[in-house]
């Protein structure tokens, strides 16, 4: 008759407990200098990631120089980004390296293991083309600085907020919240709405008896009063003011309204601005067809 494969009393089950405490006590006992060493390799690899990251952070700081951005916040968006993906790279580096160290203290050769990945990287290597693209892609983004970290661009037809850059992806946060992961690689063209200059440009259609002149009178002074305004003093660079006709038909007469504030700060002008103009247009009695502010830069 075949013997039970567990226990089948309390005593045998006290006993198989007692035999694997003893075991691993045993364990322990023996590779207690093993495993003080692996812990010391993983709290020197934390530690030194901090200070090297530290370091690099500061080194950063120092090289991107002010007059090199137009504002502050320009500069502090180009060190976020500088800054995590120089931590990202230290990280991998250091932990690849406190692995081997690791895989060495336990008594495991790493030499073919070193080979076997060489060899595995040369197999991978015609399958993994697009990671590479999206590397190579990722390098150019970050070096030619065509977009930052807190910077609302569009691409791929998705359009929101960057919250981090990596050598593979940029990852976005739309309107809705919503997160989305786009491989550099696949990005062809970009559409930053943040960096440099912002510009606010309204299209206003109004009645097609409306005299032009007195249209353009009220149109440039709502623009500066708006910009002598306390709370807009530091956004608006150049006030919303006529710039052309640029349609002229049955229906109306379309006016272009351009002007300049801070990055980023288009919407935030443009509801004070909108509100304010079509008050003093319909007081002076002004047909408004319709106004369409546009949600690119320019």
């Amino acid at each position: 008759m075949e013997q039970p494969l567990v226990p089948t009393s309390l005593g045998d089950l006290s006993t198989a407990f007692k035999s694997a405490v003893t075991t691993v006590t045993n364990w322990f006992g023996n590779n207690l200098s093993v495993l003080i060493k692996i812990l010391l390799i993983i709290f020197l690899a934390w530690l030194f990631i901090r200070i090297l990251i530290k370091v690099i952070n500061g080194f950063l700081r120092r090289t991107v120089r002010d007059e090199l951005h137009p504002s502050k916040s320009d500069r502090e968006k180009r060190l976020r980004t500088l800054s995590s993906i120089t931590a990202a790279v230290i990280r991998c580096f250091v932990w690849s390296i406190a692995v081997f160290m690791i895989l060495d203290t336990l008594g495991i050769n790493i030499a073919p293991l070193l080979a076997s990945a060489g060899i595995l990287g040369v197999a991978l290597g015609f399958g993994t083309q697009s990671l590479v693209k999206d590397f190579v892609t990722g390098i150019f983004i970050i070096a030619e600085n065509q977009y930052r970290v807190g910077d609302f661009i569009e691409v791929q037809g998705v359009a929101g907020n960057v919250e981090s850059i990596s050598m593979r992806t940029t990852v976005l946060r739309d309107i809705d919240g919503s997160i989305h992961n786009i491989p550099n690689g696949s990005i062809v063209v970009s559409t930053n709405r943040t960096m440099g200059a912002g510009y606010l440009v309204v299209d206003i259609t109004v009645g097609p008896d409306t005299n032009l002149a007195q249209a353009e009178k009220i149109i440039n002074k709502v623009g500066k009063d708006l910009a002598n305004l306390k709370k807009m003093a530091k956004i608006i660079t150049e006030p919303p003011k006529f710039v052309r006709v640029s349609e002229f038909n049955d229906k109306g007469i379309t006016l272009k309204v351009s002007g300049t504030v801070a990055t980023g700060k288009q919407s935030e002008v443009r509801g004070e601005y909108l509100p304010r103009l079509q008050a003093v247009l319909k007081k002076e009695e002004i047909k408004i067809v319709s106004m369409v502010a546009s949600k690119y830069k320019k």
